[in-house]
């Protein structure tokens, strides 16, 4: 009973608004569908990436404290790793590099 009360109570969010912080300062805002893969996110960073900066590594982190977002995460769906209906996630380069975004978006 306790269970059915809690679905009800949870809300169905249509889109979800996602931004990625640089550390140079830069956000880089999507809308996605609540039931994406965090790996869509990923690919949407990507895209946006420098094409030098698109070849190195990189870690996404949300929370506070901030929590790396692991491969298990990635596999599940913004809503499952609570990111609705918005949420900031940091990006750290594992490598240095200085450019991040695309000068076509900046």
């Amino acid at each position: 009973m306790k269970e059915l009360e809690r679905l009800c109570s949870v809300k169905v969010y249509s889109k979800a608004i996602l931004r990625v912080a640089f550390p140079n300062g830069c956000i880089l805002q999507g809308s996605f569908h609540p039931r994406e893969a965090l790996l869509s996110i990923r690919t949407f960073i990507l895209g946006a990436l420098d094409p030098v900066a698109a070849g190195h590594e990189f870690a996404l982190h949300t929370g506070h404290p901030l929590k790396e977002l692991g491969p298990e995460d990635l596999k599940r769906s913004i809503v499952a790793n609570g990111l609705t209906p918005s949420a900031i996630i940091h990006f750290r380069s594992l490598s240095f590099h200085r450019v991040y975004l695309s000068l076509s978006l900046t």
